[in-house]
């Protein structure tokens, strides 16, 4: 039987079994109301070509005017569109208002923000990258590049964002854990817990990088650790079903299948979608002779992801050890009747 690793970055695009999108979703990209300034000005400006009067002041007035009413209109529109997850319209008024100001850093991170949000990697990156060559010290436009760069496993792309956000904003806690996410994913056990002790200190309620760190622990088989941080992730946030799933991983590793699939059965109850702890909850009914429990928990996790070789051949595997079980019974049941 296969041990049920899930994945601590979260990739949703590559199986359905890795860890739910926890991050666990932030916004990837944090913006100022430079509109509202906008809007200020242009009134500003409107407000002193009226006080000095003239036609051609009155005129220059009047556009100042309705500059502030288009940029009003636009931006605030996109963000309702981004509220409402209708990214397509929310890209479409970004457009528009970056046609009338093309220099806008905030308008290429929001649109790029939109891109990805959307699936579009190729046009947020592109987006991004704007952002940074208007603003080469702009740390939030890194890691709103290396967060893409980490979702497609760019991973020498996004250590680089990464390195760069922290170069301009070396107190980012999200910086450092995001890198250790990287450093994670290319097996840099050492690395990835330095930068997830970075982030902790930086940022102690921060679940996510105790979680990340507890599987950085998993991976160098350092169990006790890994449990400590899966907890305290818990403590941290009680509604974390990848902290439970994860902490069940370990005492799946360490041989404790109850409390696996106790843990389990928490992630389940917290996000009943989540194919990963379903199938690592039948890995271990599976180990502890609970052949239908096992069953029930593969069918389930067949029908939400059908491709999943692994629960085919576990399925395969309890249904084995189950005709195996039962013939065991009847051969005891019939060297006991009497002849």
């Amino acid at each position: 039987m296969e041990f049920n690793e899930l994945d601590p970055i979260g990739h949703e695009e590559e199986s359905p079994r890795l860890l739910r999108n926890q991050r666990h979703r932030r916004g990837i990209y944090i913006l100022p109301g430079i509109f509202t300034v906008a809007n200020l000005l242009c009134g500003y400006y409107a407000s002193i070509a009226s006080l000095i009067g003239g036609t051609e002041n009155y005129d220059h007035a009047a556009k100042a005017i309705g500059i502030a009413i288009v940029f009003d209109a636009l931006d605030g529109r996109g963000d309702a569109f981004m509220c409402v997850n209708n990214y397509a319209k929310a890209i479409a008024d970004y457009d528009q208002v970056i046609l009338l100001a093309p220099r806008r850093v905030e308008l290429y991170a929001k649109r790029g923000n939109a891109d990805a949000q959307s699936g579009d990697t190729t046009q947020a990156v592109a987006d991004f990258s704007t952002a940074i060559e208007l603003r080469p010290r702009d740390s939030g436009a890194y890691m709103a590049r290396g967060e893409v760069y980490l979702g497609q496993a760019q991973y020498s792309a996004a250590l680089q964002d990464f390195d760069n956000a922290l170069r301009f904003s070396p107190k980012n806690a999200d910086a450092f854990y995001r890198r250790g996410l990287v450093h994670l994913s290319q097996q840099d056990y050492d690395a990835a817990i330095q930068d997830f002790d970075r982030a902790v200190q930086l940022a102690p309620k921060l679940a996510d990088a105790y979680d990340a760190r507890g599987t950085a622990y998993l991976r160098e088989n350092e169990y006790d650790k890994a449990i400590d941080d899966d907890s305290r992730a818990i403590r941290l946030n009680p509604a974390f079903a990848t902290a439970y799933a994860h902490r069940a991983n370990v005492y799946s590793q360490k041989g404790d299948y109850e409390r696996a699939a106790q843990d389990y059965s928490q992630a389940i109850r917290l996000d009943p979608g989540f194919v990963g702890a379903i199938i690592g909850r039948g890995d271990a009914y599976l180990s502890r002779g609970q052949f239908d429990l096992a069953m029930q928990d593969y069918d389930r996790a067949a029908q939400l992801d059908p491709t999943n070789q692994q629960v085919l051949r576990n399925r395969r595997q309890a249904r084995l050890e189950r005709a195996k079980q039962e013939a065991a019974k009847a051969l005891s049941i019939e060297a006991n009747v009497p002849k």
